[in-house]
């Protein structure tokens, strides 16, 4: 049987062959209906699939280390012995350790040389403080260095696990010395560790004063 297509069936019949021929491109629906010069066919434009965005990508962000946990702490206690054999406990308070220190206790543990390795921090010293400690000090502000109250090399006790203390004991040769604040250093290159306030007292001479440091992890 012979078939007659008109011009619909032939229009159709191309489309069915673009359909095909662009067969990996995504399908269009033609729209045909009655129009004002009679049946028509339209044909809407081939719109090519979008491009597939890439995903932004994001910068690392520097996640900050447990370092708030880790404390390594001390406190600071002075006594007085008067040449009368009177003594007065003037209790502890808590030190700062600066930034020298923190830098030294990682250049021991961990071999690094940020302030050098292998310090011994067994150096103590004493002072009347005329600043506000600060985490930047190299110095005890005020510190002694006549009188037989200079910096000295303290004794060194393990107090239980993780715990030190480190004492010393300086005889006054001056009259009306007030003694306020007191400090650890390293032996190795005289770097200042910690810092801190003690309960004020004043010596004359003859006068013993004691200082100890107690340091620990926690």
């Amino acid at each position: 049987m012979k078939r007659t297509y008109g011009k619909l069936g032939l229009l159709l019949l191309i489309l069915a062959g673009m359909a095909v021929a662009q067969g990996d491109k995504p399908a269009f629906t033609a729209e045909t209906g009655w129009g004002a010069t009679g049946w028509y066919v339209q044909i809407p434009a081939y719109q090519p699939a979008p491009a597939m965005a890439k995903p932004a990508l994001e910068l690392a962000q520097s996640v900050p280390g447990p370092t708030a946990l880790l404390e390594w702490k001390g406190i600071l206690c002075g006594e007085i012995t008067r040449t009368n054999g009177a003594v007065e406990d003037l209790g502890c308070n808590h030190n700062m350790i600066v930034n020298g220190g923190k830098d030294m206790a990682i250049g021991d543990i961990f071999g690094l040389t940020a302030q050098g390795t292998a310090n011994v921090w067994n150096q103590l010293a004493v002072g009347q403080n005329v600043t506000p400690f600060a985490a930047t000090d190299t110095a005890l502000s005020g510190i002694y260095t006549n009188c037989g109250l200079g910096i000295a090399t303290a004794t060194l006790t393990r107090v239980g696990v993780g715990n030190v203390s480190s004492v010393y004991t300086w005889t006054s040769s001056c009259d009306a010395k007030t003694i306020t604040a007191g400090a650890l250093y390293n032996a190795t290159n005289s770097v200042l560790a910690a810092e801190g306030t003690v309960t004020s007292g004043t010596l004359n001479t003859g006068d013993k004063y004691t200082l100890t440091y107690y340091g620990g992890q926690t």
